[in-house]
């Protein structure tokens, strides 16, 4: 899938291993690092659905939808469909992310 960031910052934080880190410690980096590989590798937000090892969640705001993976006090990511007008997750394969944290409310 492609990814974007929605700021330059959190991109920063994304793809810097140490970063993750000193955010939250080495196991949350390692998971969150492990799901952003697997946002990367995945053609469609449909083949992470599919995946009996993530712990997939739609959140909806507003009129359009926000997507997070991960367990809660294991590392997630938050993130939305870069075209908002794509409402089936076998059609979504660019996304931005939001936000990543040990836990998402």
């Amino acid at each position: 899938m492609q990814m974007a960031f929605i700021t330059p910052k959190l991109k920063r934080l994304c793809n810097s291993s140490s970063r993750l880190r000193k955010k939250f410690g080495s196991e949350i980096a390692e998971r969150v690092q492990a799901l952003l590989i697997l946002m990367d590798r995945a053609n469609s937000l449909h083949s992470l659905v599919s995946s009996p090892y993530l712990h997939f969640t739609i959140i909806q705001l507003d009129e359009h939808s926000c997507y997070r993976i991960g367990r809660n006090d294991f590392g997630q990511i938050q993130f939305e469909a870069q075209n908002i007008n794509q409402t089936y997750v076998k059609d979504i394969s660019a996304v931005t992310i939001l936000r990543v944290a040990r836990t998402i409310q």
